[in-house]
């Protein structure tokens, strides 16, 4: 059966939205021609920074994919506990990049303005007040032998107020652990990707030309 009018005008207009959302998650473009070589190495970072911020929510994406799938398949499946991990460490990679794009900004001479590094500095608030764990848990993920690996380190990581030591334990989509003495924990959920999305969007509109003066 061919396609009625309404089906392509349909289709176009599908296509074109695709398109729209993928330009608006491409890093702005930096003209750094007439900037002095030291402020292009500062360009170059917030570039592959940016670029980066992406690769993460893409990766951040694949958990969330994966940890669904695996809970769709069993409860607590092994698939599950491999998600979380990455997801973990995906959050941390993710803030380290909020960090060196605030550095590469300050740095740079020809782009830096009081009012680019404002919303930077705000972009980077906005996600360590959603997802405030996101170093504690990062090195539980990545360090669990030094969780748990001698009587001190079990007794540091426990909670202070009751002796329970918890490792990546998961309630629903809170991944939750005990670390020097509290709970440190975060989400693998489309909430914390829609943090992660809307932090990328605050950074990228704070550097797009124009918008950081």
């Amino acid at each position: 059966m061919s396609a009625t009018t309404e089906d392509i005008e349909a289709q176009a207009a599908m296509i074109m939205a695709r398109i729209a959302l993928e330009r608006a998650n491409e890093p702005p473009r930096i003209d750094d021609s007439s900037f002095p070589e030291s402020d292009r190495r500062r360009v170059d970072t917030l570039l592959l920074m940016m670029w980066h911020l992406n690769s993460l929510i893409d990766r951040f994406t694949t958990d969330l994919e994966l940890f669904d799938h695996a809970e769709a398949l069993e409860f607590g499946h092994r698939w599950s506990h491999v998600a979380c991990r990455d997801a973990a460490l995906a959050l941390k990679d993710f803030r380290d990049a909020l960090c060196y794009i605030a550095r590469a900004a300050k740095e740079c001479r020809r782009l830096s303005t009081p009012t680019l590094l404002k919303t930077i500095k705000a972009a980077q608030r906005s996600f360590d007040i959603a997802i405030p764990d996101a170093v504690g848990s990062r090195n539980i993920a990545a360090h669990s032998s030094e969780q748990i690996g001698t009587h001190d380190d079990r007794r540091r990581n426990r909670l202070s107020s009751v002796p329970i030591l918890i490792h990546m334990a998961r309630i629903g989509r809170r991944v939750t652990s005990t670390r020097q003495g509290r709970e440190v924990s975060f989400e693998i959920s489309v909430a914390t990707l829609d943090t992660l999305k809307s932090v990328r969007a605050q950074v990228f509109d704070a550097i797009r030309p124009g918008q950081g003066t």
